[in-house]
């Protein structure tokens, strides 16, 4: 058993004990503010980087579109987007974007209602709600069904 000095009253402390006996200062406690600081901001920035430029092509633009297309139409996704497994939880989504609210939005991802569709995606369209935002979408190669930001898609 090594001996150490204590960080407040400089007594020597075995290095196993939790307090000084002299003092009773708290040894050897980790601070974790810093590294969930940076965590953070990491999972912040990462939102943020999901959905920075979902919301920015105009509102004309979004209700312009057909509501329904068929399933031989090809669309990319011109940015990353959350992709949720209900029509309810894809329109929250958009809700939280068009709100800004980064934590309702994380909410989504973290209880597994939604995943991120990656920027470039190729998809098919399935259902078209421009008035709600979102749109029914299956990737190529996957029976997997998702609602989407409906302002990501582009026609290929």
């Amino acid at each position: 058993m090594a001996l150490k000095k204590c960080k407040e009253c400089g007594h020597e402390v075995s290095s196993t004990a939790n307090v000084c006996p002299n003092c009773g200062a708290r040894q050897g406690q980790k601070k974790y503010g810093l590294g969930a600081l940076i965590i953070l901001i990491i999972v912040v920035g990462f939102i943020w980087a999901l959905v920075s430029n979902s919301l920015n092509s105009p509102t004309n633009e979004r209700t312009k579109r057909s509501t329904s297309t068929s399933n031989s139409d090809w669309y990319v996704l011109n940015n990353n987007s959350p992709g949720c497994y209900t029509k309810e939880d894809g329109k929250i989504a958009v809700d939280d974007l068009r709100q800004n609210d980064m934590h309702a939005l994380m909410r989504l991802l973290l209880k597994g209602a939604c995943i991120n569709v990656p920027k470039g995606t190729k998809v098919s369209v399935l259902e078209r709600h421009p008035m709600d935002g979102v749109a029914k979408i299956r990737e190529a190669g996957s029976n997997t069904v998702l609602w989407v930001v409906d302002a990501v898609l582009l026609k290929q």
